[in-house]
């Protein structure tokens, strides 16, 4: 069970109860947060929600199996894919600061900005695509690769070509950087027949995935917007 309460303060004694009777307690401020992103994002705020609800929980005909390279990327395995944004909507996750829980130590993302949303659905209907990789992290348990037949003499430093199938549940997906260029897919009639391409990296712990964000949304380097605009020029 879920159970939503209002202007109450629940003692440790009742919070043990509901934990033990399987019920999750949900507060306004929950509340709050769950409207709000059923306003930013759509039908995906669903998963967000059954994530958080039945996290680990086995649901059948999730799983799925793709062509992937997989390669050492640090001290992590890594697996380079592509796949539908339909799916990956229903086992993707983000823990957002704006939920505001004191528990939630492993939050790092920021929440969706709507106006930011609209532009890459537009960028989306006027035929746009993404080169660049969505960023995740998948849980470890969740994960079988297996490697296809190469050439004898074929080196596996540049990466092992196989089939991973993906054990899925909600909540096994961890975005770490592109949730706009995802959730920009929500209810939109091409969120089926795209492909986007994934980057996902295999049991990162919270800290590394936190580090990861910070490194990717802090040193990369924006381009100038008059060298933009003179390269706009020339292409039209």
């Amino acid at each position: 069970l879920a159970m939503f309460t209002s202007n109450i303060i629940l003692s440790e004694n009742d919070k043990t109860r509901a934990k033990e009777a399987n019920i999750l307690l949900l507060d306004e401020q929950d509340l709050t947060y769950y409207e709000t992103l059923v306003t930013h994002i759509g039908p995906a705020a669903r998963y967000q929600f059954l994530a958080e609800i039945l996290p680990g929980k086995t649901v059948p005909n999730l799983e799925i199996r793709v062509p992937a390279i997989r390669a050492r990327m640090g001290n992590s395995n890594c697996y380079t894919f592509s796949i539908s944004p339909e799916y990956l909507l229903k086992i993707a996750y983000v823990s957002h600061r704006a939920k505001g829980k004191a528990s939630d130590v492993n939050t790092y993302q920021r929440m969706l900005n709507k106006g930011r949303l609209s532009k890459i659905r537009q960028y989306i209907d006027d035929d746009g695509i993404f080169p660049t990789n969505i960023v995740l992290n998948l849980e470890k348990n969740k994960l079988c690769f297996r490697r296809s037949v190469q050439e004898e003499n074929s080196s596996t430093e540049h990466g092992i070509a196989g089939w991973l199938d993906i054990k899925a549940t909600y909540r096994c997906a961890w975005i770490i950087d592109g949730q706009h260029r995802l959730f920009a897919y929500s209810g939109h009639p091409r969120a089926q027949k795209s492909r986007v391409a994934v980057l996902a990296f295999e049991g990162l712990a919270p800290s590394e995935q936190a580090r990861l964000f910070i490194d990717i949304n802090a040193k990369q380097k924006s381009v100038k917007q008059s060298l933009l605009e003179e390269l706009y020029a020339e292409l039209h």
